[in-house]
């Protein structure tokens, strides 16, 4: 059993270990003046002080020299990526200016070798001169071959053959069963045959299969010469077609491959790099080793596998892109990556696309090798220099841990002793450092202190602790084990202190909810203390009792302890709850009433039969517009609040309530101060005593006059919309589906169409099969098929024939929308309302009868103002017009606009010689002649005044011009019209300018007139009978 000695000596023991923790706290924080070291102490409490003194120097060390060597390390990283992307992106940049110079070029020349055709300049089927042609094309380019072959079967073409000389290859269209090959001098002249083979099959080719087939200019596949099997190009292959869209052949330009390997070659991507280009198969294009991507096998050519190249690079990179991204097709942007490969390389895949068909993938390898060197460099030397200072601040720690150490830890061990109880000797002040003397002065003094202290605190602590007459407990944080409680925790717990201490709140059953206990706990220890915690226990000897607990957080005995008080709340907390309950029970139902007075317009009263006393709620007096502040009124005042006629008639029914028990209900009128009535609805009830006679009447006062107000408004209303419906001159009608009738039409109905209403009304369900016209009855049908899905205030609106009582059609004009419905939803009723637009579509049938001939008359006034009266072609308003148009379009196209304008030779002698009507009718031939020649849509011919005539061709260069000038010439000359009076020629000639040019901001249409015009003066000058085109 404990006696109160054991309990005083563990009161004393409690309050040692608190000056225990309060000397080691004042000796470290007059150690360690910064939060940061007292927190730091706290963590290492443990760790020799040696160590304390050493480790940081060795860390700071450490820590410092590797950051300075971390950041160095990746500096140089970003450094090397930084350079590996820009050098691979300028490589990928280079080689895509290139590729699109070196292949964009043949397709250049393939267009222009078919505008040349389709201009007349080139003849396909003249091979000699086609040869030439090809011939200088291929002198002024790097391409391989430049040629020609026909449907049939015919070839010509030129490029380095055997021995990588420039000769030309011809198939005869007349003998396809060999080709020639002749050697050529520098223009292009045929030497002499040099080679014969038999057999071949040039129009089996890719080059030319692949672009019959596509039907366009396109990249035929790759693919080998046959004669020359180490010769791997592709073709620019482009379809000639005639006029009539038929194939003549295809135009074909052969590049070779190994020219694109070389370029790679000269690019400056590093001692080891690699670049190669491959298609989406894996086929290799081109590579920068190069390496052949058609190696001779078995004496025949084969397209080489990226997979299968000699190179390990290659066969690498292409087998960690199938693995990255699945297969070649996947890869539809720039990738770069950095793969796990022994090289570690930086890796740049770029699809290279263009119009034409090509879709190449270009691969760049540089090993980042190339690049690392120096940084590995740099690393050694930091790791060395790491080292070094690690040794130095080991050295310079140990000695200074030393020399610091020793009189700490005299001070360590006497403290150590004055936490246990043991009073010691003082301390030796003998001590050079000087901090640590004032150290040990001040613990001598304080080890005086502390001792007295704690006598003093012993008996102070013990006193309050069992004289207070609140219940205090102490106990520790963890476990919630009782260490010490007082009488008065004893007495109203109902147990002995035996039965409590050693004990958990848990096992003696305090926390009724288990919810409280963590929540107070929790609160605790993120608070220190809490104050008047409102609790339910139920005490040892089962009484529920509401308490009020406050307790504080304290590290006692080496432990977090709590000290707590606790304060009996239980019937003044039951008291209050039940006062509460009340009043806001009560306060709930006046405001629901208070509410719904107002929300009603609803006042209540009460009338004391006995005592005459009157009493108003708040919502009475403000509905009968009395002051509150006056009081309730009396009987004889609240009489003369009504309409004489209205006040004797509420006296009569009181009085009948009082005598009889009657209840009453009657609407009265109220004379407002302005003379206006308000309607109100009086309600009275009687109470009755035991004996059966009235003592009490009550009752409520409603305000109907807004009710009054909206029916007396509703009844107009509907008196004016009846009104309405009668003087309206349109049809009014409401239509009930379900019964298929009309349930009501206006007296228009009958005024309009003739009929009665008792006639409407038998027709029923067949009422639009009788009097609709067949062919607009379907529109009719699908108008009231639509008004099952109108919302509200939707309508449908229809146009129909229906024929009146007379038997004539007249024209109605419908609105229809949705009545009322059923209460699932189906439509019910429908109201409409039609017009007769009868006098109107008469008018619209007239309107678009002239309309019609306006635009007749329109048309052939339009032909008039543009056509020349003479020749029939067009004249100068039209010719303005149409220049103005092509040049705002070409301009937006940026395309060429020509100009051809012409004259005939010495028209005026030629008038004076022959005539006036013979030299209209030679300008007529002369229309009609060079109209043939110009067929495009887009071009025109115009007079342009006299004898001069302009021809406008869009979207044609100097080129084109000047073959459409020569056709003129010569079907001018084909007329064969005399002239002797010319003085160049004895038949009619003409002299053409020539202007064109490209329309820009600068420039006008103007501007091309103006060289065209130039251009014939200056024809005219040099002779007449000719074309001329002024270079600007």
């Amino acid at each position: 059993m404990q006696t109160t000695a054991s309990r005083k000596r563990k009161l004393v023991k409690i309050d040692t270990l608190r000056a225990k923790d309060t000397l080691v706290s004042h000796l470290l924080r007059g150690l360690m003046n910064s939060p940061s070291l007292n927190w730091f102490a706290k963590i290492f409490i443990k760790v020799p002080l040696k160590t304390l003194l050493i480790v940081p120097f060795v860390l700071q060390t450490v820590v410092v020299v590797t950051l300075v060597g971390y950041f160095s390390y990746r500096s140089g990283q970003e450094a090397v990526e930084n350079l590996a992307n820009q050098l691979i992106t300028e490589v990928d940049n280079r080689i895509e200016q290139d590729l699109n110079s070196y292949l964009g070029k043949a397709q250049e020349i393939n267009r222009t070798n078919v505008d040349a055709f389709e201009s007349g300049v080139l003849d396909l089927n003249d091979f000699n001169a086609l040869g030439k042609y090809f011939y200088r094309q291929v002198q002024s380019s790097k391409f391989a071959d430049v040629n020609f072959g026909t449907k049939e079967g015919g070839f010509i073409g030129a490029g380095y053959g055997l021995g990588n000389k420039l000769d030309i290859r011809e198939i005869p269209i007349s003998d396809q069963s060999k080709s020639l090959s002749y050697s050529v001098d520098n223009q292009g002249n045929r030497l002499k045959l040099v080679a014969t083979l038999k057999n071949p099959q040039y129009n089996n080719a890719a080059w030319y299969l692949d672009a019959a087939k596509a039907g366009k200019p396109i990249w035929s596949s790759i693919y080998t010469w046959a004669n020359v099997p180490g010769r791997i190009c592709i073709s620019a292959s482009t379809p000639v077609y005639d006029p009539q869209k038929k194939l003549l052949g295809v135009l074909g330009i052969d590049l070779e491959l190994s020219q694109i390997s070389e370029f790679l070659k000269k690019l400056d991507y590093g001692k080891s790099g690699h670049i190669f280009i491959i298609e989406r198969s894996g086929l290799i294009v081109a590579s920068s080793q190069g390496e052949s991507s058609a190696p001779i096998v078995n004496g025949k050519a084969t397209r080489l596998q990226a997979l299968h190249s000699r190179e390990p690079v290659i066969r690498d990179i292409t087998q960690d892109l199938i693995q990255r991204f699945g297969n070649f097709q996947a890869i539809s942007k720039t990738q770069l990556f950095h793969p796990s490969l022994s090289q570690k390389p930086f890796v740049r895949v770029t699809p290279y696309r263009d119009d034409y068909g090509l879709d190449w993938l270009v691969v760049t390898v540089i090993p980042k090798s190339e690049f690392m060197a120096e940084i590995h460099a740099n690393a050694h030397r930091t790791l060395i220099l790491c080292s070094l200072s690690l040794l130095i601040a080991v050295g310079t720690g140990s000695f200074t841990a030393n020399w610091i150490a020793k009189p700490i830890l005299r001070l360590s061990r006497a403290s150590q002793a004055m936490s246990k109880g043991v009073w010691q000797e003082s301390l030796s002040e003998d001590i050079t450092i000087a901090e640590l003397k004032v150290l040990a002065t001040s613990f001598n003094q304080m080890s005086t202190q502390v001792k007295k202290a704690f006598q003093e605190s012993e008996t102070k602590f013990s006193t309050i602790f069992h004289t207070t007459p609140d219940p205090v407990w102490i106990a520790t944080l963890a476990e919630g084990k009782f260490l010490n409680v007082n009488e008065s925790f004893c007495q109203f717990w109902g147990d002995t202190p035996e039965n409590i201490l050693g004990k958990t709140s848990g096992q003696l059953g305090l926390w009724k909810n288990i919810e409280n206990l963590h929540h107070f706990k929790e609160r605790l220890i993120n608070e220190g203390s809490i104050l008047n915690f409102k609790l339910v226990i139920c005490t040892h000897s089962q009484q529920t009792k509401t308490v009020l607990i406050s307790a504080k957080v304290q590290y006692l005995g080496e432990q977090d302890c709590l000290i707590g008080v606790i304060r009996d709340v239980s019937d003044l907390y039951d008291e209050l709850r039940l006062r509460k309950q009340t009043e806001i029970a009560l306060h709930k139902s006046e405001a629901m009433l208070l509410e719904a007075q107002q929300l009603a317009h609803i006042g209540n009263w009460d009338y004391d039969v006995i005592t005459g006393k009157i009493t108003w709620s708040t919502q009475l007096f403000q509905i009968l517009g009395r002051d509150q502040t006056l009081g309730e009124p009396t009987y004889e005042e609240i009489l003369r609040l009504y309409y004489p006629q209205d006040a004797e008639q509420l006296h009569q029914a009181v009085e009948r309530s009082i005598s009889t028990g009657e209840s009453y209900q009657l609407e009265l009128r109220v004379v407002k101060a302005d003379g206006s009535f308000q309607y109100t609805e009086a309600r009275g009830k009687a109470e009755l005593n035991a004996q059966g006679q009235v003592i009490r009447l009550f009752g409520t006062t409603q305000d109907i006059t807004e009710r009054r107000q909206i029916e007396d408004q509703l009844r107009a209303s509907q008196h004016f919309i009846e009104q309405i419906t009668e003087l309206t001159p349109n049809l009014l009608y409401i239509y009930d589906h379900i019964e298929q009738r009309n349930v009501y039409i206006n007296r228009s109905v009958a005024e309009t169409l003739g009929y009665s209403v008792t006639a409407i009304q038998s027709m029923g369900a067949n009422l639009f099969p009788i009097i609709c016209h067949p062919d607009d009855l379907y529109l009719v049908y699908q108008s009231m098929q639509q008004l099952d899905s109108l919302q509200d205030r939707e309508f449908v609106e229809v146009e129909y024939r229906v024929k009146n009582a007379q038997g004539q059609w007249c024209w109605l004009y419908s609105r229809d929308m949705v009545f009322s419905r059923t209460a699932d939803g189906r439509l019910k009723q429908t109201l409409g309302t039609s017009q007769d637009i009868s006098k109107r579509k008469k008018v619209e049938l007239a309107l678009r009868e002239a309309e019609y001939n306006l635009r007749l008359a329109n048309q052939e006034l339009e032909k008039l103002v543009n056509i020349d009266g003479l020749t029939q072609i067009a004249n100068r308003r039209c010719f303005d017009h149409r220049l103005e148009q092509e040049w705002q379009r070409l301009y937006r196209e940026q395309e060429f606009l020509s100009l051809l304008l012409f004259d005939v030779d010495y028209f005026k002698r030629y008038n004076d010689a022959y005539g006036h009507l013979l030299g209209d009718e030679c300008l007529i031939k002369i229309a009609q002649s060079v109209q043939q020649v110009i067929f495009r849509p887009a071009d025109l011919l115009a007079r342009y005044g006299g004898e001069e005539f302009v021809v406008i061709l869009p979207n044609t260069d100097i080129d084109g011009t000047m073959v459409i000038a020569q056709r003129i010439h010569t079907a001018i000359q084909d007329l064969a019209i005399p002239h002797q009076a010319s003085k160049v020629s004895n038949i009619v000639t003409i002299s053409i300018g020539i202007s064109s040019l490209i329309p820009t901001s600068e420039l006008s249409p103007s501007n091309l007139i103006e060289q065209a015009d130039q251009a014939l003066y200056r024809a005219k000058q040099q002779g007449r009978n000719q074309s001329l085109h002024l270079i600007s």
